[in-house]
């Protein structure tokens, strides 16, 4: 009989320590909330023109929040304005995505935004949402049409590392070249 009092009593401390917990621990901690749309981006053009496009982040809650803006990769091609900034409840900011890409090519990363809390919580909880985006470029002339076709080997970065997919993309173009030698001194 006293070992079921003990386990009868440890039961109700948990319980008490468990309600306690539940009512404190939002007094403790904050998380800031965010909403974002669209909820992907996509974008088409050739390569060295410049292409723009917008986003808008709100925040939901009733206290102010920090937002940070960035994209994952690509960040040499892809610029955010602005890129961090303060939000108070209930307002909204447009953001403007521009890229700039110098080779053709299908190119995707996520634009992540964060939201931090802007109060003086014991523990801050950030929250955060990635926007898939999607740029895809094609070249202004022909003059490239072989670059392009080689261009999906890549890496879809532009970071060229592989030195086989270089070293045969080398060998084609000085084949192309001696046959097209080859046509014009037989005409």
């Amino acid at each position: 009989m006293g070992n079921e009092k003990i386990i009868m009593m440890k039961q109700r401390i948990f319980f008490i320590l468990a309600i306690a917990a539940a009512l404190l621990l939002p007094l403790a901690t904050g998380a800031a909330g965010l909403k974002v749309w669209p909820s992907e981006i996509k974008m088409s053009g050739t390569n060295n023109s410049p292409l723009q496009t917008d986003l808008f982040v709100e925040n939901p809650d009733n206290r102010p929040a920090f937002f940070e803006v960035y994209p994952d990769s690509l960040r040499n091609y892809l610029k955010i304005s602005p890129n961090d900034f303060l939000l108070n409840p209930k307002e909204n900011k447009k953001i403007t995505v521009k890229a700039n890409f110098p080779r053709p090519g299908l190119f995707q990363t996520n634009i992540s935004i964060v939201a931090k809390p802007a109060g003086n919580d014991l523990f801050k909880a950030n929250s955060g949402v990635k926007i898939p985006t999607e740029i895809t470029i094609s070249l202004k002339n022909r003059a490239g049409f072989m670059l392009a076709s080689l261009q999906e080997f890549f890496d879809k970065e532009i970071a060229m590392d592989n030195l086989l997919y270089i070293a045969a993309a080398a060998c084609l173009l000085k084949i192309a070249r001696r046959l097209r030698r080859k046509k014009l001194a037989s005409n």
